[in-house]
């Protein structure tokens, strides 16, 4: 049988590849410091760039990389890397980020196989710079990054896994607990209640500043209480000074 890993995948389809963590003029994997009139794209990573860049046209489809992908919590239309899809691949123990997106197509809690349209090639973006219309696909290891800087800044070589690997079967018991993070950033249309319950065992859901707890923190403790799955809550803010932090407060 042969192995695909999942840059060839994407070749495969007519992507071209036009940024290779492994070939940074650094020769450090993935510290590329990539600059453009004094402006550092990778200043906030420090200078690297844990992922690949691929090309085929502005409004492409892109497809998943793999079958039993999860679409999970850091899917939205305004984050980090623009429209991004974030999903998990529990059988080959990665998730994914998909980035800089025109449009995104699945919500949080949709199930996606291999060759599944995610989103199409697009240039969004956190900051609104100018870029090129490209993929921007990172992965991680499978499980929980607890704070904004890892999340965009981790990535891993994934040229030694198989996007084509078979689940193993599921063990007789199960001991094991899936919780995830829900942010009040992530409107309540955006993600299938129903569909993610069935993989979720708890959910902790995140408000952020004291003028947006209501947004959409409510609604997610109804709809995932709603469909049987226990909720807990921690808020998160930003100060830049003993006022900000009282008022939060």
């Amino acid at each position: 049988m042969i192995i695909i890993n999942p840059i060839d995948y994407l070749i495969k389809k007519g992507f071209r590849k036009t940024s290779d963590p492994a070939t940074y003029s650094s020769g450090k994997w993935g510290l590329r410091n990539y600059t453009v009139n004094g402006y550092n794209y990778d200043s906030y990573c420090g200078g690297y760039h844990r992922a690949w860049d691929f090309a085929k046209k502005d409004g492409a489809a892109i497809p998943s990389i793999a079958d039993g992908g999860i679409v999970t919590a850091g899917t939205s239309e305004h984050s980090n890397f623009g429209k991004q899809a974030v999903v998990a691949y529990p059988k080959l123990d990665i998730q994914v980020i998909y980035g800089h997106l025109k449009r995104l197509d699945v919500k949080i809690g949709d199930v996606v196989n291999q060759g599944d349209t995610v989103g199409t090639q697009g240039a969004t973006n956190y900051n609104n710079v100018f870029m090129a219309s490209h993929l921007h696909i990172q992965f991680q290891k499978l499980g929980y990054i607890p704070d904004e800087r890892t999340f965009v800044c981790t990535g891993i070589d994934v040229l030694n896994i198989d996007v084509n690997k078979k689940a193993a079967p599921a063990p007789t018991t199960n001991n094991d607990a899936m919780i995830i993070d829900v942010s009040h950033h992530q409107p309540s249309k955006s993600i299938n209640y129903k569909e993610l319950s069935k993989y979720v065992d708890h959910v902790i859901i995140r408000t952020m500043d004291a003028d947006m707890e209501d947004r959409e923190y409510k609604n997610h403790h109804k709809h995932f209480k709603a469909q049987g799955v226990p909720t807990a809550a921690y808020a998160f803010f930003r100060a830049q000074n003993d006022t900000h932090v009282k008022n939060e407060s």
